[in-house]
């Protein structure tokens, strides 16, 4: 489950960046960006004391899941 949810945190963070960015060229530089990006706010996630947003942790499996996710939804843009 947790790299189902991984995948799509991937997949809205591509889809956010269609959406909210539209004069940037999105291409393989900024969906690599994106990953460490993601991994910056489930570490300040994990920092914050709420019980109930603990679907995703840092593990290797969650990253793994949120390249996936970021590389599937931006396939159109690995030029």
């Amino acid at each position: 489950m947790p790299v189902a949810a991984a995948i799509g945190l991937g997949a809205l963070a591509v889809y956010l960046l269609e959406r909210q960015c539209t004069q940037v060229s999105i291409n393989s530089s900024n969906l690599w960006a994106l990953v460490p990006c993601l991994l910056l706010t489930l570490w300040l996630k994990s920092l914050l004391p709420l019980d109930s947003f603990g679907l995703l942790s840092l593990s290797e499996s969650v990253l793994i899941g949120i390249i996936v996710g970021i590389f599937w939804k931006g396939r159109p843009y690995w030029r």
